[in-house]
């Protein structure tokens, strides 16, 4: 499944990806500290 939109929203650090039947908003942060990239671990 692939969502029809994704959008950035700057100001409150969210990401929103939309789908044809369902929609969420992530917070940046919470997007960090779930990344596999080395960089993001403590």
């Amino acid at each position: 499944m692939q969502p029809q939109k994704i959008i950035l929203h700057k100001k409150s650090a969210n990401l929103e990806v939309i789908y044809a039947d369902n929609e969420f908003t992530l917070a940046a942060g919470y997007l960090r500290m779930k990344s596999p990239s080395a960089d993001n671990k403590d």
